[in-house]
């Protein structure tokens, strides 16, 4: 509503202040302090030094005598020199402006509309107590009025004001900045003001110490104060630390238009004249910035606005049409821009425009459509129960294909000894594998079929078909040996049969793609990035193909979006986004959020010496490569599955000799020792095989696929698949052992790595680094931040040491590649790459190094999160552990009297059984159990997260450490089973997220949930991360994270608390916008995320089939008959020469058509031509028929030639004549509309556009008929 939006726009700082005991703040004698805030009429205003800091006291609850003192200084209250013990509060108030007025005003007019009132102290004056008391007494005086009755006497005012006091002459304060003061002194004021900066234009830019929440605040407030957008005046500018806000000043001059002189606008512009009618009309002069509906205008009003600037300006109808008024989303600078754009465009000597009409076709500005209100898809109500039970069924499906895949498995272990089944473990290996591969292929193909291109509704039919081919994918790639196994030509046999067009030597690695059938890849190219094909927006799933050339080298992490073409021997950097429908030419390299061209600062000179001339992906020698394919077999087939029995029979055991001596309840206690004792083992197997097979890693080169490769192999594999294995199980049932930072830790430098104890690192951070990383002290990864030291160059294996000094920050989703030092103080901002050194104190923004720290300058803490990190994991663990031990117990216990009633089944029904429970263990009994941790841990440790800044060293800390302690359990087990279904919203609702009805999640990332807010039709991309709380150098700061109504983020994008996604607001892929960034309409994507353009409207799919027979019976059995009747008409007509030459003439018909319908029109996809002249046209109605066998003449058989033999249609087409739906009549058979219409569309003056709407979805197939004649 407006309310909401007016509320919104209420800027509501969090500001902090001290409480301490020093009484060397406070004068006891002076109140002086209280008064230089509210100077005396015709006084200077105050200095901020004059009023900051200021410090009242108080007396202790606890025995009313000790003093204590409040010192306020907002963001230098760190920076204050007090003695003895202090504490920190912070709070949350409205800050008073001329905006804050504007917005009181527009409030305060619809105050008592449907029967809500606003009140309180922000809402007048100066947020005192008085006002808030004079606001409650206004308030009730109103409700009680509305209700016929007086006020009660207690509510009067004993003394009356004056009159000019109770009706003040309202203020109308002044939008340019150029009436108070120049750009330059607005802009020093804003830095004052919003970051308590007092800078002069010399500064530079990067001298402030802006941190990434001050350049997106102030950035903000500058763009609104100038009515500047993204196009003219991005965030980027920031970026250029070397700029002087003086420098910063003229660009925004230049950009907004403003001067040092005046700026109202002269006599006679388009400006002064709307203005000038507003204030006419109103009684007041309105802000650019004011929307329509703020204005409320009353339908007269409008019409006699509308009426004076039709006249004024000599504009039609068509151009202006009354209906701009009712869009609430246009404002008046909007209007202005209109009527310049369609006073331009129509022809005449007149000062503002022409008496002339201007073409039917005129199109509203570029900033009108952009603010376009998307369209979502709305299933009916027994569609949309269908879905849910649809979606309830289609969570089975994977648990059925992990128990098809085992069986064959488990049948040949049941059918021998365990003795004989240890010796066989590489058969039982190999026969998994392939059961694996071979099930997943009939899913594939006998669920799905083929994926095309397209539009369908989410959860419709082929939505669901999609959702469950890609879970039994991802069961499949992490429950079996196919998980180890990229790089190989077996996975890349596996993917041509799921679909894929592989080329010859070409590689995907498994977790980069999921709609197999959308993409091709060209021979010899290695993808490691993520390839996306689909797209979910406003409730429709849009898949488009995505083209991969010859000899390409997509690196890691890097994103190919929808409807992208990738030409031969191109080279995508890590994390680098190719937005949708790109086109990347011949032989270039590219990096960067989006995308750009490379040139000079990532070559592959910079990263390997000598880079060869030959494409990027050249065949390794063939002997080398044979050897590499043994090593990789034997590995997965002998060595693993030996390791892997002897792990599983030693678990057994240990397991088998706590029950014997304390039952299903002790070893409900103790489950975590056996699974903890096997970890170790397999830990300290890997380490061994590490120092062995490999010593001490060092940077250098080697040949790919050769002996150092394959070793590397080896070991890389007992490490992912043995020893993570184990710390994870470990860690799912609670073993204080592996919960332990300072075990982890240990771990990492057994393996070679270099971390000081005082490190934070993200558990993302690959443990295959070995000796490479080197992480300095109080340094912190955020989630999803990786280093790189491994990649492959031409026919080698390249590796590159990273060092950390002190005191470094790698943010969120960011990336370090091979060769980078990143100095003291350091910062790798989120979703960033450093692709270079950082010096001390430099920060990398994208993929450029600028020379100030966005995460302040203040004194790390880091050191004392560690303490508060072994904490957290250990009281995590505990909760762990008794949920373990609990389920542990009672399956046991159940498990127990189930096999006694089943002792006596046959042998070959053991096997299913098996599958079957390991089936439902993995993706029916394990998600609830992690749900059930994930709630308890909510409600019972964490409790409801706190808004504003906390203090690293606060004990607040562990709670917020065990939150994110149960983040890997609650993604793993929960968004991964049950992601993309409406389970995993309604467990975020569980957890206390506002959350919107039709809102799609994808298998997202989510921390504190009762700080997330999401509107309606709104979807959250695969892998999203939505993290209201901030990470800084000495505390954490939390916010409400708020998405709009129809928003879309894309693959792995990320928003922080204070982030707002307004409505109809889109966020890319790889993309995350400076912290408090409003992200209005618009397609926003990089880093820092910027507007590129409007929205994609996606088309409108079809409903059911099946509901729409429930709907018209009679009809679909009809239809059905036609269906059949035109497929054997195809089959015989369409085969040879179509000529429909019966063309029935209609009395006067020609004559009395509108002269753009004569011509012939030739399809431009099709053998086929029409005319529409040849119809009877009924102007009163504005109705065109086409009778059958008029319209059409095809000079070949084609597919559909049935189709225009038997059909015709009734055309209802619009005012301007340049739309058209239309009617389908077959024989005698009038078709419903809600089965089959043609949706026909004029695209210029010499062609049509035509398809059919099925089902009432939009046309998922258009022809384009251009005039011949």
């Amino acid at each position: 509503t407006e309310n909401e939006r007016v509320l919104r726009e209420f800027q509501c700082p969090t500001e902090t202040v001290v409480l301490h005991r020093d009484p060397r703040w406070v004068n006891m004698e002076s109140n002086a302090a209280l008064f230089t805030c509210f100077p005396n009429t015709g006084a200077p205003p105050p200095l901020v030094t004059d009023t900051l800091p200021m410090t009242t006291s108080f007396r202790s609850d606890t025995d009313n005598e000790t003093p204590i003192y409040s010192t306020m200084a907002y963001k230098t209250y760190k920076s204050l020199d007090i003695e003895g013990p202090k504490e920190y509060m912070s709070f949350t108030h409205v800050r008073i402006n001329p905006r804050t007025m504007q917005l009181r005003e527009r409030l305060l007019q619809s105050q008592g509309e449907n029967n809500t009132y606003f009140a309180g102290g922000w809402s007048q004056g100066m947020m005192l107590h008085e006002d808030a008391l004079v606001s409650g007494i206004n308030v009730a005086s109103s409700i009680l009025t509305s209700c016929d009755q007086d006020p009660i006497e207690v509510l009067r005012r004993k003394t009356e004001l004056p009159s000019d006091i109770q009706h003040p002459t309202p203020l109308h304060y002044l939008e340019d900045s150029s009436e108070v003061g120049t750009v330059a002194t607005k802009i020093l004021s804003i830095m004052a003001d919003e970051c308590d900066i007092h800078a002069n234009l010399q500064d530079t830019i990067g001298s402030l110490g802006l941190m990434s929440t001050d350049i997106a605040l102030v950035h903000s407030c500058i763009q609104d104060e100038f009515h500047l957008d993204d196009n003219s005046f991005p965030v980027t500018l920031f970026l250029e630390t070397a700029t002087s806000l003086g420098d910063l000043a003229t660009t925004i001059e230049e950009a907004s238009g403003v001067t040092h002189s005046s700026h109202t606008p002269p006599a006679g512009s388009f400006e002064s004249e709307v203005f000038s009618l507003f204030e006419k009309e109103l009684g007041r002069r309105p802000s650019p910035k004011d929307t329509l509906a703020s204005l409320n205008l009353a339908s007269i009003k409008i019409a006699s606005i509308h009426g004076s600037l039709m006249e004024t300006f000599r504009l039609h109808e068509d151009v202006l049409p009354v209906s701009t008024f009712f869009d609430s989303e246009n404002t008046v600078g909007d209007l202005i821009g209109i009527i310049k754009e369609v006073s331009v465009e129509t022809s005449g000597d007149g000062q503002f425009g022409g008496t002339g009409r201007a073409h039917h076709s005129a199109t509203r500005p570029a900033s009108i459509t952009d603010h376009a209100q998307l369209e979502p898809y709305v299933p009916p109500t027994t569609v949309a129960v269908v879905s849910c039970i649809m979606q309830i069924v289609s969570l089975l499906i994977p648990a059925i294909y992990v128990a098809a895949s085992i069986a064959p498995a488990a049948a040949l272990v049941s059918a021998v000894t365990y003795q004989y089944a240890i010796l066989l473990a590489p058969v039982v290996a190999i026969v998994y594998t392939t059961s694996c591969a071979v099930v997943l292929i009939l899913m594939k193909w006998v669920v799905l079929g083929r994926l095309r291109p397209g539009h369908t509704a989410v959860w419709g039919s082929k939505f669901a078909q999609r959702w469950i081919v890609r879970a039994c994918c991802r069961a499949c790639f992490r429950y079996s040996p196919w998980r180890f196994m990229n790089g190989t030509e077996m996975m890349s046999t596996l993917q041509r049969c799921l679909g894929c067009k592989l080329g010859k030597g070409a590689y995907i690695n498994h977790d980069c793609i999921d709609d197999f059938d959308l993409v091709t890849v060209g021979n010899g190219s290695t993808v490691e990035g993520f390839l996306n094909p689909s797209d979910v927006s406003v409730g429709v799933l849009t898949l488009a193909p995505i083209r991969v050339g010859c000899h390409c080298r997509l690196d890691a992490d890097c994103l190919i979006e929808m409807g992208s073409t990738i030409d031969e021997a191109v080279h995508v950097a890590p994390r680098c986004l190719v937005v949708r429908d790109s086109k990347l030419s011949k032989g270039t390299r590219w990096h960067g959020k989006p995308a750009t061209e490379e040139h000079v600062e990532y070559t592959e000179k910079e990263r390997c010496d000598g880079p060869s001339k030959e494409p990027l992906s050249n065949a390794p020698n063939t002997t080398r490569s044979m050897m590499f394919k043994t090593t990789t077999m034997i590995t997965l087939f002998v060595i693993s599955p030996y390791l892997s029995s002897a792990e599983i029979v030693l678990i057994y055991y240990l397991g088998r000799l706590i029950f014997d001596g304390l039952g299903w309840v002790g070893l409900g206690v103790l489950v975590w020792v056996p699974v903890t004792v096997t970890g170790a083992l397999a830990s300290a197997l890997s380490v061994c095989a590490k120092k062995v097979l490999l010593g001490v890693v060092r940077e250098g080169k080697w040949p790919l696929f050769g002996s150092f490769h394959r070793r590397k192999y080896v070991v890389d594999h007992l490490v992912q698949c043995h020893m993570l294995v184990w710390l994870e199980l470990a860690t799912l049932v609670g073993s204080p052992v592996a919960v332990s930072t300072a075990v982890q830790s240990f771990c990492w430098r057994a393996l070679g790595g270099k971390m000081d104890s005082d490190s934070v690192c993200s558990p993302q951070i690959s443990w295959t680094c070995y000796d490479l990383v080197q992480i300095g002290s109080k340094n912190m990864f955020g989630g999803g931040s990786k280093v790189l030291p491994w990649s492959s160059i031409n026919e080698y294996l390249v590796s590159k040491a990273i060092r950390t000094g002190s005191d470094v920050y790698v943010g969120t989703n960011a990336s370090v590649l091979g060769g980078v030092t990143l100095e003291d103080g350091a910062t790798v901002a989120g979703a960033s790459v450093a692709f270079t050194n950082v010096a001390r104190g430099e920060t990398v923004i994208g993929i450029k190094n600028v020379g100030a720290s966005l995460l302040g300058k203040e004194k790390a803490l880091v050191g004392s999160d560690t303490q508060k990190i072994l904490v957290a994991g250990h009281l995590s663990g505990i909760l762990i552990w008794f949920c373990a031990g609990a389920l542990v117990a009672c399956c046991g216990l159940y498990a127990t009297r189930f096999w006694a009633h089943v002792v006596n089944v046959p042998t070959s029904v053991v096997p299913i059984i098996v599958a079957c429970a390991i089936g439902a263990s993995l993706y029916l009994l394990l998600p609830l159990y992690a749900a059930l941790l994930c709630v308890l841990s909510k409600y019972l440790l964490v409790g409801t997260s706190k808004t504003g800044q906390i203090e690293r060293d606060s004990l607040y800390m562990i709670r917020h450490w065990t939150a994110l302690t149960f983040g890997p359990i609650r993604d793993s087990l929960v968004s991964e089973v049950v992601g993309g279904t409406f389970l995993e919203t309604s467990f975020y609702r569980t957890l206390g997220a506002t959350i919107g009805t039709n809102v799609f999640f994808d298998s997202i990332y989510l921390f504190e949930p009762d700080l997330l807010e999401v509107g309606n039709h709104s979807s959250i991309g695969l892998n999203t991360c939505l993290s209201p709380h901030q990470i800084t150098r000495t505390e954490a700061q939390a916010a409400v994270l708020r998405v709009g109504k129809r928003c879309t983020t894309g693959f792995n994008a990320v928003l922080h608390g204070r982030d707002v996604l307004e409505d109809d607001g889109t966020l890319s892929g790889l993309s995350m916008p400076f912290i408090g960034t409003r992200l209005k309409k618009g397609a926003w994507s990089g880093y820092p995320a910027q507007r590129r353009g409007p929205v994609h409207q996606p088309k409108m799919p079809n409903l059911p089939a099946w509901y729409i027979f429930l709907l018209n019976p009679c009809s679909s059995v009809v239809g059905l008959f036609w269906w059949v009747a035109l497929a054997v008409g195809d089959l015989c007509f369409g085969c040879f020469k179509l000529d429909f030459e019966q063309e029935k003439e209609f009395p006067n018909s020609s004559s009395s058509c509108p002269a753009h319908f004569s011509g012939v029109y030739e399809a431009t996809t099709l053998p086929v031509e029409i005319r529409l002249d040849r119809g009877k046209w009924l102007a009163q109605d504005r109705c065109l028929v086409l009778d059958v066998g008029t319209y059409a003449k095809a000079h070949q058989g084609f597919r559909g030639a049935a189709w225009c033999r038997f059909a015709g249609y009734t055309l209802s087409f619009d005012q301007n004549l340049g739309e058209a739906i239309g009617r389908v009549h077959l024989g005698w058979w009038q078709v419903p509309v809600s089965i089959v219409c043609l949706r026909v569309r004029r695209s210029d003056e010499r062609s049509w556009t035509a398809g059919h709407s099925w089902f009432r979805g939009d046309p998922q197939e258009e022809i384009h008929f251009e005039k011949v004649l």
